[in-house]
């Protein structure tokens, strides 16, 4: 799936492409009375309650050029910002021998820092923001101009930590590129097209509650 941005002379550039994936997203929820292999491992009495949510998207890439200039692009340069490999699932369990909320999160983001890509491991924990450095290309033969630049930072997580019998526990987590890209394209010194491109894959949440029912 892809998002193209397409002008007469000067050929196609990819605004934003997300590529498929085998592992694909799911969700689930279940009560467990028993411990079992792979959630509430530790229950007994009143149970334990799961709850997990896995989001998944192939090769994603934001901000390429108009194949026109693609060869008047920095070495090493073709898109402004890459995700490769993202996977992330959360899960919160509630109730008589739980675990504790957990955010697991697999991929690489990489960026273009000015000279090269700068590469950031997908992880659990606080947002941070990357220096994302802009690209502009300037064609004499065709009187263009092409600026891409913007903002981005990775998402934020959140798991606190909920001891036995937990009666709410929550994981979540924010998309792994959270920013807005600004793509504008400039010809005779008319600006033909002024594009704000906005980064953000959505948040997935675990929940559960629990009440004793003694």
């Amino acid at each position: 799936m892809s998002a193209q941005l397409n002008l007469n002379g000067l050929g196609s550039a990819v605004l934003a492409s997300v590529g498929s994936t085998s592992s694909g997203a799911a969700a689930d929820t279940n009560f467990d009375a028993a411990p079992q292999t792979a959630s509430c491992t530790a229950t007994s009495g009143d149970g334990c309650i799961h709850a997990s949510h896995r989001a998944a998207v192939g090769s994603l890439r934001i901000g390429g050029l108009v194949s026109a200039l693609s060869a008047l692009a920095p070495v090493g340069f073709d898109y402004l910002v890459k995700l490769d490999n993202y996977t992330r699932t959360v899960t919160a369990e509630a109730g008589v021998g739980n675990a504790n909320p957990s955010v697991t999160s697999t991929g690489t983001i990489q960026y273009w820092n000015g000279t090269a890509y700068s590469s950031v491991a997908v992880a659990a924990g606080s947002s941070v923001s990357l220096p994302l450095s802009s690209v502009t290309v300037t064609s004499g033969l065709t009187s263009t101009t092409i600026s891409i630049g913007g903002t981005i930072r990775t998402g934020g997580t959140t798991s606190g930590a909920c001891a036995s019998p937990c009666a709410n526990a929550q994981a979540e987590a924010e998309s792994p590129i959270v920013g807005d890209i600004r793509y504008t394209v400039i010809v005779g010194g008319t600006t033909v097209a002024d594009l704000l491109i906005h980064i953000d894959l959505g948040t997935i949440t675990a929940h559960a509650e629990y009440t004793s029912g003694a």
